[in-house]
């Protein structure tokens, strides 16, 4: 399952707020959460144009983060774990 929580693209290549759903669906189904970072896409695929550009983009695919065992209180403390990956590897906060 691929969710993207932070809901939609930003305009200036900043990291929205997460929305709490996908976070929610994880730890509802024991499922570990993986992050993955994209940066550089803003450069290819400007937010709100149809035109892609050629260029560099970059993916990181982190460690799995387990949630066996969490509840649903635990869902913001999971979301803070996953953008903490993310922006140790540069995606902007």
């Amino acid at each position: 399952l691929v969710i993207y929580p932070e809901g939609t693209r930003s305009r200036n290549a900043e990291m929205m707020p997460f929305k709490k759903g996908a976070f929610r669906i994880a730890i509802d189904n024991a499922m570990p959460m993986v992050p993955v970072t994209i940066t550089g896409s803003e450069k290819v695929w400007k937010p709100g144009s149809k035109l892609i550009m050629g260029g560099r983009v970059r993916l990181v695919i982190h460690d799995p983060i387990p949630t066996a065992g969490l509840t649903y209180d635990d869902r913001d403390a999971l979301a803070a774990r996953v953008r903490a990956a993310q922006i140790a590897l540069g995606a902007r906060a």
